[in-house]
């Protein structure tokens, strides 16, 4: 008898498609588990692996071993031959069992994700009891196997139910219910992405079940987990992409505050050996360094509040602090000279003082003498406000602005702040031992409240 005629032609349509499906499943499970285990290795893309990917990852196992078995159990089913019947048996008993551990693997995650956060001791005991049931249910699977409880084979290897076979389905369908009215009663205490996946993860298989129940001539156990395990990979995919882009973003930002916020230690270092230089020699200087110094540490704190832009009279208050401390050390060395006509308007936080610094360091002290003039002028015009560092330093290429390591790092990050966070610009105007100019343009119509 071919399969077609012992399957029918339903079963057989759907063993082929389930079928199908493994191989694009087994793809899927291979390419994840590659991906976890490289990005494991990595402890930069580790820490924004998605929430819930071990999980998607033993789901696919489960409805892949869960279709394996009953593939080759229709295979053999009702074939008249000792191999066949040992087979049959085994391919059932395993088709159960893996019922059983999707059973136990939904329990435990509405425990973890559920249960144990909102503390619900109760509801813990009363789950792991209910995971306890599927253990029993698998020992007497395994007893079935001698006693025919749950189910027995006819002379031709077709599957028969007994009267144990409502134990095992009762037992289970308590469980998918109790499941349901778990995620139910804390819908919207739960993940999006979470709760999506347990709603249809219960949904389907439910139906199913219920169908299985009546008669076993319709089978959509597998189909059911098939559809739960499409919809778990497409919502999976898109909470992914979702996740990681919200993580980069988080890790970026976090990258940027560290640089903006800490305070470079060479400063740190030369600031405080100023002082105690001053310390004998002129203690009325040194008083009014520690000043501007606590208000230069009181005023970044202070910074921190900002989440991408600040007035720019704060920021020209926080610069001109840290210009204070840079005049002590180079007296008349550093000559500074404002020409400030308006100062209604916002910039990134630190994005003059970063240029500031710049042109002092790699700029005014690179000079042969070390002597230098350094101005910060702003101005309005029709369409922008323009803040204008200018410096009569060393200069250098622009051309060549790539190969200056942590001086193109800081202008590069203060340039991409300023188009992202005020859809403004940054030129700079340099050329060997001929002086520096940044232009930092600001558009009028920028709304910073728009961009917070």
């Amino acid at each position: 008898m071919s399969l077609i005629d012992r399957l029918g032609i339903y079963r057989f349509i759907q063993m082929i498609s389930v079928a199908s499906f493994e191989l694009v499943l087994l793809i899927i499970i291979t390419f994840m588990l590659i991906h976890l285990i490289r990005d494991k290795k990595n402890p930069n893309i580790n820490s924004i692996v998605p929430p819930f990917t071990k999980e998607i990852i033993i789901f696919f196992i489960l409805v892949f071993l869960y279709n394996y078995s009953d593939i080759f159990l229709n295979i053999f089913l009702g074939v008249n031959t000792k191999i066949a019947g040992v087979l049959v048996r085994v391919y059932v008993a395993l088709y159960d069992f893996i019922g059983a551990m999707f059973t136990i693997f939904f329990l435990e995650i509405i425990k973890n994700q559920i249960i144990i956060p909102e503390k619900k001791h109760i509801l813990k005991k009363v789950t792991i009891g209910m995971q306890f049931s599927q253990l029993v249910l698998i020992i007497l699977l395994i007893i079935t196997q001698f006693n025919g409880f749950f189910y027995t084979f006819d002379k031709n290897n077709n599957y028969i139910r007994e009267k144990g076979f409502g134990v095992w389905y009762y037992i289970t369908l308590i469980c998918f219910i109790y499941i349901g009215i778990i995620v139910l009663c804390n819908w919207n205490k739960i993940d999006i992405f979470f709760r999506k996946v347990m709603g249809f993860g219960f949904v389907f298989p439910i139906l199913a079940f219920l169908i299985y129940y009546q008669t076993d001539a319709v089978d959509l156990n597998n189909i059911s987990v098939i559809i739960v395990a499409l919809i778990a990979f497409l919502l999976y995919e898109d909470n992914k992409t979702k996740y990681i882009i919200e993580k980069t973003k988080e890790i970026e930002k976090a990258k940027n505050q560290l640089m903006l916020y800490q305070i470079k230690p060479h400063f740190l270092y030369n600031t405080l050996t100023s002082m105690i230089y001053y310390t004998d020699k002129d203690s009325q200087k040194t008083k009014e360094m520690l000043l501007n110094f606590s208000k230069y540490l009181r005023k970044n704190l202070y910074l921190e509040n900002y989440k991408e832009v600040i007035p720019f009279s704060d920021e020209l208050e926080y610069t001109n602090l840290y210009l204070s401390l840079e005049k002590v050390r180079f007296e008349d060395d550093l000559t500074i000279e404002y020409d400030i006509k308006t100062d209604d308007f916002y910039v990134p936080v630190l994005s003059v003082q970063t240029m500031v610094e710049n042109a002092i360091k790699h700029g005014i002290r690179k000079n042969e003498n070390g002597i230098g003039i350094l101005k910060i002028i702003t101005e309005k015009s029709e369409q922008n406000y323009i803040v204008k560092i200018v410096d009569n330093g060393v200069g250098f290429d622009t051309k060549k602005i790539d190969t200056l390591d942590s001086t193109h790092i800081g202008i590069r990050n203060v340039s991409e702040r300023i188009k992202k966070e005020c859809n403004g610009k940054l030129i700079i105007n340099s050329a060997p031992n001929k002086g520096t100019e940044v232009k930092i343009i600001i558009p009028s119509n920028y709304n910073e409240v728009d961009n917070n």
